[in-house]
C-alpha cells in the first residue's frame, strides 16, 4: 500500500489521503475528518461583517478573500451561528466572523 499523502494547500491541507486498493483492482482514496478552522486560528485577523440581504458565503468568500472556492472558510468559522445552516440564504443581519485576507491566502488553490 502506498504510503499516506497530504492534499495541499486547500480545504483538506492538513487532512491525510491514503489510497487503499480493492479486491477488483480499483483504488480509491481514504480522508480522515478534518478539523474546521475555529476563530482561536485567526488571532487577531478577523473582523465582524453584517450580511445584508442576497448575502452568500461564496460571494463573500470572493470579496473579502478573492475566491469563492473559500466560502467554506466562512463556514467553519460561523458553524455555531443559528440559520447559517445554507449558505445561500444567509438571513440579513447576522453578525460573522471574516477572516482578513492574508489569512484567506493561505488557502488559496493554483
Amino acid at each position: 500500500m502506498p504510503a499516506p499523502r497530504t492534499i495541499g494547500p486547500r480545504r483538506y491541507a492538513t487532512v491525510v489521503a491514503t489510497a487503499i486498493t480493492h479486491t477488483d483492482g480499483s483504488t480509491r482514496l481514504a480522508f480522515e475528518l478534518r478539523d474546521p478552522i475555529s476563530k482561536n486560528d485567526l488571532g487577531d485577523r478577523f473582523f465582524t461583517y453584517t450580511t445584508i440581504d442576497g448575502d452568500q458565503l461564496d460571494w463573500l468568500a470572493y470579496r473579502f478573500g478573492g475566491d469563492t472556492r473559500l466560502w467554506w472558510v466562512l463556514a467553519d468559522l460561523n458553524q455555531d451561528i443559528s440559520g447559517l445552516d445554507d449558505p445561500i440564504r444567509i438571513p440579513a443581519g447576522t453578525q460573522l466572523v471574516v477572516p482578513t485576507e492574508d489569512f484567506f491566502s493561505s488557502f488559496q488553490t493554483p
